[in-house]
């Protein structure tokens, strides 16, 4: 897993998914990816001492749960984007064969 604090809207190196969009919700910005962190680890939010911006998987497709809801697939390299209050817990099951990443608000 990889993430990154410094998601811009200038440039084109990063394809984003904004979940909360209309549409597809999928664009390109510029980011500057950061350390990897092994699945089970946190990216994110308030609390968390890092503002993580968005956060990818770039081996795999993972699925990632906004907020309680049914997880939604997302491929590999595409980053997806957290608000600033939100933590992404990320962990393996047997079942999914993929990682699955759970989006909340921080509590």
């Amino acid at each position: 897993m990889k993430y990154t604090t410094n998601l811009r809207s200038e440039g084109a190196s990063c394809r984003v998914w904004y979940w909360a969009d209309e549409g597809d919700g999928l664009s390109y910005n510029s980011c500057d990816p950061e350390e990897k962190l092994p699945a089970g680890d946190e990216a994110g939010g308030f609390g968390s001492n890092k503002d993580v911006d968005a956060f990818t998987f770039t081996d795999t497709g993972y699925y990632v749960s906004i907020y309680g809801n049914v997880p939604e697939w997302v491929d590999s390299g595409v980053w997806t984007k957290i608000q600033t209050i939100d933590v992404a817990h990320c962990k393996e099951y047997s079942n999914y064969k993929a990682p699955v990443c759970e989006v909340d608000t921080f509590a």
